[in-house]
């Protein structure tokens, strides 16, 4: 299927991998996806955003009930502000879905037997026979289901719940399933650093190492069944699978966090009589010698979309920051350098809540942004990633087993709120942050964050820099970007500056997972260096349809203003981020000036 199914118009909210593969066997129509989200994680310091970005999906979608499927009492208590009694309903067990107010339109009297594993197969399977799935306590073998299918949804085996989404969303789409192996974070850490280091090895050449890459992949994925497919779609903590099959147009969708979000964000952009792209931001910071901003502007342009280019100087860390957080553009293309950053190693030691003594080492980099009319005072991103608690390796997964952590991270986060009084005992410089992804700008290095971009707009991101795959891909899609392009390791300018004419010229408007794969095959032909991957459901396209653009973006534009006014009322508060938050209103009443002046003319 090649454009986005039609949307049930119910959402499950649920951590019970089994209820909720019971309700979706019932409730599930062909060609509808059937929404699930996991529960919010309530014991994260940001507890508040995760029920946040729950209820700014539901806002999107519009559902007519919301089950909330085996939670617990916290997690019910948790949305009492935000969802209206009259379409909540709480299911305990399958029994239960008899009493709710929206009953399903039939239910089967035949049942589907199947394992405790394996439960994605079982529900595609029961979804395809149109039979209740019921849970034995037994093993299921199969790890296939309608093989037959030219789109097959392969899913790393591990989370029960990620294989029902994705059994839902295969269902949806038209496409099979199969079940691989799942990779530890480790092993995919080794695979992707040994990606973005293709290019280093003088005992070997960057085609030899990306063959062997290539066959490892193979190796850890055999049982997909490839006779007669057009389209894979990988379900992936975040290993690039699409790489080793070039033959075939491939995407990826990221099993956390928040899968049944981001699907769920793209179907919504992509339903019947949904506006297309109205807003695009092009940045050049001119650190490349083939820049492709000023076709693809010409490209976009043409169609009716609105532009701004940030360039040169323009493209600082301040106003790309700006830019890429607030407006509420639909398109977003960086053309830039991209690689890890140096930075330090700092070493911690302090007692946790629990009156346990703490050594953390991180290693550190940060980006530094210049803030207009103030000489003394720069705007800090800082990048951590935990290298060691108490002597163990954060990444050694055996290790770690014996580690007691209780509050020592949580303590960290909360305590680094204050830079001041919460300092490193010791710091040495190093050369390398992996996993730091900056992008360099006119003056420094942008460290992007897992933040909301765009005002809540899900925009379509090609990010058009050497590496920007790693760390960026999950970065941005979490920020809310319904699709996401980047690269494993180093791009010619030239090439890079071809994709992008390609992408915005001769494949406008395709399946963007089907575009980007033609734009790879007519760059690189059959050589392995093909350094695209790709995130997002398959059937998102750069699309431009009829409507008053410049109005849109100034309706978009106001509703961000506003709610940024009413977060000032917040009391808790400090005076940095109403400083801020002050800032981003001004950098917005600006914007919406410049809007108003498109409209006029229009």
């Amino acid at each position: 299927m090649s454009k986005a199914p039609r949307l049930s118009k119910l959402l499950i909210i649920s951590d019970n991998a089994h209820l909720t593969a019971q309700i979706s066997s019932i409730i599930s129509k062909k060609g509808y996806y059937t929404p699930v989200i996991d529960c919010p994680r309530l014991t994260r310091y940001d507890a508040n955003n995760e029920i946040l970005r729950r209820n700014n999906v539901a806002a999107r979608f519009q559902p007519k009930l919301i089950i909330f499927a085996g939670v617990e009492q916290k997690v019910k208590d948790s949305f009492k502000r935000y969802f209206s009694d009259k379409i909540v309903e709480y299911v305990e067990s399958i029994e239960d879905l008899k009493k709710i107010k929206e009953q399903p339109s039939m239910w089967s009297e035949q049942k589907l037997i199947w394992g405790d594993d394996n439960i994605g197969i079982g529900l595609l399977s029961a979804l395809r026979q149109k039979k209740e799935i019921v849970f034995e306590q037994k093993a299921s073998a199969y790890i296939v289901a309608n093989p037959e299918l030219e789109h097959i949804v392969v899913c790393e085996q591990g989370n029960e719940l990620v294989q029902v989404i994705a059994a839902n969303y295969a269902f949806s789409i038209g496409a099979g399933m199969c079940l691989i192996p799942e990779v530890s974070e480790e092993k995919a850490e080794t695979i992707c650093e040994a990606f973005y280091c293709s290019s280093d090895c003088a005992d070997t050449t960057q085609t030899e190492r990306l063959e062997k890459l290539k066959d490892t992949l193979c190796e850890l994925s055999l049982d997909i069944p490839l006779e007669g497919k057009r389209m894979l779609t990988f379900v992936t903590g975040k290993m690039p699978w699409g790489f080793a099959y070039p033959e075939i147009p491939t995407t990826h969708i990221f099993n956390y966090p928040d899968m049944g979000i981001a699907i769920l964000n793209a179907m919504v952009s992509e339903q019947p009589n949904t506006q297309g792209l109205s807003l695009g931001v092009m940045i050049d910071p001119e650190q490349v010698q083939a820049s492709e901003v000023d076709i693809v502007k010409k490209n976009l342009s043409q169609r009716g979309m609105i532009l701004k280019t940030l360039r040169g100087s323009e493209a600082d860390v301040y106003n790309v920051t700006r830019n890429i957080g607030l407006l509420p553009y639909d398109f977003l293309l960086i053309s830039t350098h991209c690689g890890d950053a140096n930075g330090w190693e700092w070493t911690y030691e302090y007692e946790d809540s629990e009156g346990i003594k703490r050594e953390l080492v991180t290693h550190t980099t940060i980006g530094v942004g210049n803030i207009p009319h103030e000489d003394e005072m720069f705007e800090v991103m800082q990048y951590s990633k935990f290298v060691s608690l108490d002597g163990v390796d954060w990444n050694d997964p055996e290790a770690k087993e014996t580690l007691y952590v209780g509050t020592a991270i949580l303590d960290y986060i909360e305590r680094s709120k204050d830079m001041d009084d919460f300092k490193p005992v010791k710091k040495e410089s190093i050369d390398r942050v992996r996993g730091s992804s900056a992008l360099k700008m006119w003056d420094n290095n942008y460290i992007p964050v897992s933040e909301h971009i765009a005002g809540e707009s899900l925009p379509i991101i090609l990010n058009n820099a050497c590496c920007s795959w790693h760390r960026l891909a999950g970065t941005f899609t979490f920020g809310q970007a319904r699709a996401y392009i980047g690269t494993l390791f180093e791009v010619m300018d030239f090439q890079a500056c071809e994709i992008a004419i390609k992408l915005t010229q001769k494949y406008f408007c395709k399946s963007l997972a089907v575009a980007l794969w033609r734009a790879q095959n007519d760059v690189y032909d059959d050589n392995i260096k093909r350094p695209y991957i790709m995130v997002g459901p398959h059937f998102q396209r750069l699309r431009v349809t009829k409507e008053n653009k410049a109005k849109r973006v100034f309706q978009n534009m106001t509703r961000s203003y506003m709610n940024m006014v009413r977060s000032l009322n917040d009391n808790n508060k400090n005076e940095y981020v109403t400083k801020k938050t002050r800032e981003n209103l001004d950098f917005l009443k600006q914007e919406i000036a410049s809007v108003i002046k498109l409209m006029r003319i229009s």
